[in-house]
């Protein structure tokens, strides 16, 4: 019973380790903050990113903007008499 608990533990350290040196090798960079300090997370540990993929194979297709449609002028406004109005 001993020796199991021994083979688990062993195990469990050993998928952490392999985790880690993972994570490390595959092109994380670290994070800085804007004083250019190595950001780390509440435990105290490094903050790390992920690399960024490759330019999408199927881009987005452009979509052409359209023209802007000019709005009718108003009707011509005339006062009571029939004279064109003056100031609006």
């Amino acid at each position: 019973m001993k020796s199991l608990l021994s083979v688990l533990i062993a195990g469990a350290f050993a998928v952490v380790s392999v985790n880690t040196f993972a994570a490390s090798h595959a092109g994380a960079k670290d994070v800085t903050t804007k004083s250019g300090e190595a950001a780390k997370a509440k435990d105290g540990t490094a903050v790390k990113t992920k690399e960024m993929k490759d330019k999408p194979k199927n881009p987005a297709p452009k979509i052409e903007k359209k023209a802007k449609k000019e709005k009718p002028k108003g009707a011509e406004m005339k006062t009571k008499t029939g004279d064109a109005v003056k100031t609006k």
